[in-house]
């Protein structure tokens, strides 16, 4: 995580922090200065109320470095922005109680002469422009299948030729597919962002036709869905803005409403200056300070979980060179974490709670490379469900349908019998049976003896 800089030094860089009297979530926002001039040429109607269109609440703000708004994790990493702080003391020791009521108390601070303590105690702030961070990636993907395999044939082999058996046999294993370790930095044309968000593909665009089609290739295009590239650091590593991962996960802003809250009095929950000035000071109270109508991403948090999908395949070319993209998408809409800074361990502590933007970081995708194994039962399955296909639309259509008698006159072919095997199939007679063979039998010669004198019948005319 890093903060915005200025500067062109290396060396001698500072803080490009917008004043916090510009922002409309601040409480700052809301004073007006004894010096007009350090407004900073900002509206006077702004610094005095506020951003009529901003709903949320309104806290003060305070700057943080990016080491201290950051919690990174081996796969995540945490960006706050809202938080409370107690200092906390300890009050249930090692000593003979058997019980604890409570363990930590607020520390007393130092009172004044009426008695009352600091009210900045437990107050919740902002940390101003969290947006503003950027988030720097570094990742690698591997296939531990087909590395170990690979490797361990190669050992293998290598081993076995230097022992004097096989001289030659290590040269028929090339080395390990790059599968087994393909690290982003070796891949500089890839790592484009998918966005969702049609106002972040423009803005990408008009910075430089930056906004692509498809994860690899030149088609610019200026409307969502689109394709951002990365920036780069001169170790060729890619890092994002937060609000630019927010947007493409579909948050236009921290801004942004999660849900609506319920109707405020309007009348008495905006304060104005002359009675912020009465009270001495900034307050914290987002009701008095103004009408908040929903709870923000800023005030609650969330959680998005970028994917960065590698592959090495394309339709139509085959395998080719690894390259990787990224996709964002919400899946929690708060987020919240408590920990504890001892300035004398168990005695005394500072208990932060704090809401922000946690990035969880998943690596997937797909490495391919060709097996017979798998060549094999993919055809012998094709050729298997083709079968099956033409018995079922051959059924389906000689039985089924409506013109079932039209797609059997297509299927089969009539064909007509010679009008010499129709002769011989009319004077087939039926078997006799058991009991009358005889008579069949007398009966047979018979008619063979008619039919012989008729057949010579005309030969004794003539």
């Amino acid at each position: 995580l890093n903060q915005a800089m200025g500067g062109q030094d290396g060396t001698n860089c500072t803080n490009a922090f917008a004043p916090l009297n510009t922002l409309p979530y601040c409480a700052q926002s809301l004073l007006t200065r004894d010096d007009p001039s350090e407004l900073m040429k900002v509206d006077q109607s702004l610094a005095v109320t506020g951003d009529p269109e901003y709903r949320g609440s309104v806290f003060p703000c305070q700057i943080y470095e990016a080491i201290n708004a950051q919690v990174i994790r081996e796969s995540s990493i945490v960006v706050w922005t809202r938080a409370t702080t107690q200092n906390q003391t300890l009050v249930c020791g090692s000593g003979v109680e058997n019980t604890c009521p409570q363990t930590y108390e607020p520390t007393k601070e130092d009172s004044d002469d009426s008695g009352n303590s600091d009210s900045n105690q437990n107050q919740p702030f902002y940390v101003a422009q969290s947006e503003a961070f950027t988030l720097l990636f570094e990742h690698a993907a591997t296939a531990s299948h087909i590395c170990e395999t690979k490797f361990e044939k190669e050992q293998f082999y290598q081993s076995y030729s230097e022992s004097g058996l096989e001289s030659e046999s290590s040269s028929f294993f090339s080395r390990p597919h790059y599968s087994c370790s393909a690290q982003a930095v070796n891949y500089p044309n890839s790592g484009r962002l998918l966005s969702l968000h049609h106002g972040l593909c423009q803005e990408a665009n008009a910075q430089g036709q930056r906004a692509y089609a498809q994860p690899l290739g030149d088609t610019r295009v200026s409307h969502a869905p689109c394709y951002i590239l990365p920036n780069r650091t001169s170790n060729q590593l890619d890092f994002f803005a937060l609000d630019v991962l927010l947007k493409a996960a579909g948050i236009s802003s921290l801004d942004d409403c999660v849900e609506e809250k319920g109707n405020n009095n309007s009348s008495s929950s905006v304060i104005t200056v002359e009675e912020e000035k009465e009270e001495g000071g900034l307050r914290s109270d987002p009701d008095k300070i103004t009408n908040a109508t929903c709870t923000t991403f800023r005030e609650s948090g969330a959680t998005i979980l970028l994917t960065v999908l590698w592959n090495d395949f394309m339709h139509y070319k085959g395998l080719i060179e690894p390259y990787y993209h990224y996709k964002a998408r919400i899946i929690g809409t708060s987020y919240k974490e408590t920990q504890a800074f001892y300035s004398e361990y168990r005695n005394s502590r500072v208990l932060f709670n704090a809401h922000g933007i946690k990035v969880a970081v998943v690596v997937g995708g797909n490495f391919h490379q060709f097996t017979w194994l798998n060549f094999i039962i993919t055809i012998t399955t094709a050729l298997g469900m083709l079968a099956v296909a033409t018995a079922v639309v051959d059924a389906f259509m000689l039985h089924i349908l409506p013109e079932k008698d039209r797609y059997q006159e297509c299927k089969y072919e009539r064909v007509a019998r010679p009008s010499s095997m129709l002769e011989e199939e009319d004077q087939v007679q039926p078997q006799p049976g058991v009991e009358d063979g005889v008579e069949e039998e007398q009966g047979r010669e018979g008619q063979h003896t008619e039919q012989w004198w008729q057949q010579r019948e005309p030969l004794l005319t003539e």
